[in-house]
């Protein structure tokens, strides 16, 4: 797994990634707040200005949809904790399970979560016609 892949290192803001065949791969920014049921999430929030807000520190999370399968499972939870590692421990850890997430997680997507049905691969699929 590669986390220097992508890697936003302290940048404030929002960083999602998504489990796609046991990696971990960063999800488009148009697709924030997004979430397949198939599939596990990290989600990173890093605080826009660390001096406006001395002492905060980032928040990261760890989101199991609940259709999620213990290989997606492993691999997200596997990556929240070596990007954990990465930022020094200086994050504050979270899981979150689809339908109970905290008001924290949910505060970084407005107006909502939407959860999709199925999987990436289901959403990839797109049939053109004359």
């Amino acid at each position: 797994m590669d986390i220097s892949k992508g890697f936003p290192g302290m940048q404030g803001g929002l960083h999602i990634w998504i489990s796609e065949n046991r990696k971990m791969v960063p999800v488009p920014e148009g697709a924030y707040g997004n979430f397949f049921e198939e599939h596990c999430y990290v989600i990173l929030h890093v605080p826009q200005s660390p001096k406006a807000t001395q002492g905060a520190s980032s928040d990261l999370h760890y989101w199991v949809g609940k259709q999620a399968g213990a290989e997606a499972q492993g691999a997200a939870e596997a990556f929240q904790q070596r990007l954990h590692d990465e930022l020094g421990g200086q994050t504050v850890l979270h899981r979150e399970a689809q339908g109970h997430e905290s008001d924290c997680f949910c505060s970084y997507f407005r107006p909502g979560i939407i959860y999709r049905k199925g999987g990436l691969a289901s959403d990839l699929k797109h049939v053109e016609t004359n």
